[in-house]
């Protein structure tokens, strides 16, 4: 007995970086954490690192196929993901792939990265970025030191500096004054 009709998969060839990237509404490179299975879907909890369109969050939950779901617990992937109603979804032909083949994809991405909520600069100094200003045994500026957090320290240093000066001079000549 022979089917009248069979069927295959519609992404047998996988897009390219740039469809993929303009075909998914979230794209970031995250490591699962926690892969909890439910009656129909398997639930990934993500920190993401780095993102490139569509999220800014560093926790994530994803939804990820039953049956064809492969994240692994540990393991750090490129996803491209799909916005639903109830969160972030991994389709089954996403071209989501592990961090370590996914070099010329990141390359592609770099230059649209995204700042993460505890990345982006507030109006007020965040201390733990500072702290993450430094520099290595060298004393070189490590590689993920923003200039923009030296540019605000200095900011804050010379105001502080000029502040000191001026009640200073005018301590000085009130003294002055005061001789006279």
């Amino acid at each position: 007995m022979v089917p009248a009709e069979t069927y295959a998969l519609s992404c047998v060839e996988l897009p390219s970086v740039q469809e993929s990237y303009d075909k998914h509404d979230g794209v970031v490179v995250g490591q699962v954490d926690k892969v909890k299975k439910h009656k129909n879907h398997i639930e990934l909890q993500i920190t993401v690192s780095e993102s490139f369109k569509g999220i800014t969050e560093k926790n994530i939950t994803v939804s990820e196929d039953m049956t064809w779901g492969t994240s692994k617990v540990g393991e750090s992937y490129l996803f491209f993901l799909m916005r639903q109603e109830n969160g972030w979804h991994n389709q089954l032909c996403s071209p989501t792939t592990t961090l370590n083949n996914a070099n010329e994809e990141l390359e592609y991405l770099q230059p649209q990265a995204l700042p993460l909520k505890n990345e982006m600069i507030s109006s007020s100094v965040n201390t733990n970025d500072i702290s993450r200003a430094t520099t290595n045994e060298d004393g070189a500026l490590n590689n993920n030191t923003s200039w923009t957090h030296w540019i605000v320290v200095g900011c804050i240093a010379a105001s502080l500096v000029g502040c000191a000066a001026i009640v200073l001079l005018s301590r000085s000549r009130a003294s002055h004054r005061k001789k006279r």
